[in-house]
C-alpha cells in the first residue's frame, strides 16, 4: 500500500489528466474516489468519472460503470444500464465484461433470460481465460443448459479453470 502523501500525488496528477478529457486518467480518479486512496471515498464522484471515460469508450471505465450500475453505488441501481455498460466493454474484448454478461443473461437482468446466449458469452469469457466462466460453462456443459450435454467439454473447462487456480471445482 503507499503511503497517503503518494497517492495524493497521484490523484492530483489523475485530476489534471481527468479534467483535460483524458479517459484514462478520467478511470483512475475514478477508482480513487471509489476506494477512497488519496481522497475521501466518494461513490457518486467515482460514477462520474468512470461515466466520463466510459463515454469515449474506454474499457475498463465502462466495466466499472456497469458494476455501479449493477449494485446502485454512487448511482440508481438500473439492471438495464448495467447490462448495456457490460455488453460495451464485453464487445472489446473484456473478459470480465463478457462473463457479466453471460450472468445476465442467465439471470434476467437488465435482459430476458437466455441460457444460450448466456452460455455463448461464457464461451467468449472462457476463450479469453476468465475463470468463473470456465466454472459456468462447464456447469451449462454438465446440465445441458443453454447447450447440448458434454461432460468431456465440462471436465476440460474444470480441469482448465483448476490449472489457472480456481478452488472451487468439482472433483472427478
Amino acid at each position: 500500500m503507499m503511503k497517503d502523501d503518494s497517492w495524493n500525488e497521484l490523484v492530483k496528477a489523475y485530476r489534471m489528466g481527468a479534467e483535460l478529457g483524458e479517459p484514462e486518467a478520467q478511470f483512475r480518479l475514478g477508482s480513487c474516489f471509489a476506494n477512497g486512496y488519496g481522497v475521501e471515498q466518494d461513490k457518486e464522484e467515482a460514477a462520474g468519472w468512470y461515466a466520463k471515460a466510459a463515454e469515449q469508450g474506454y474499457m475498463l471505465a465502462q466495466a466499472a460503470l456497469a458494476l455501479c450500475y449493477s449494485f446502485g453505488n454512487g448511482v440508481p441501481m438500473d439492471k438495464e444500464k448495467a447490462f448495456g455498460w457490460y455488453l460495451k466493454a464485453a464487445e472489446q474484448g473484456y473478459a470480465n465484461a463478457q462473463c457479466n454478461v453471460g450472468n445476465c443473461y442467465e439471470l434476467g437482468e437488465g435482459v430476458p433470460v437466455d441460457r444460450a446466449e448466456a452460455a455463448k458469452w461464457y464461451r467468449l469469457a472462457a476463450e479469453n481465460g476468465q475463470v468463473d466462466a470456465m466454472i459456468y460453462l462447464a456447469e451449462y456443459y454438465t446440465a445441458g443448459t443453454g447447450v447440448e450435454k458434454d461432460l468431456e467439454e465440462a471436465a476440460k473447462l474444470y480441469f482448465r479453470a483448476k490449472e489457472l487456480g480456481a478452488e472451487e471445482v468439482p472433483e472427478g
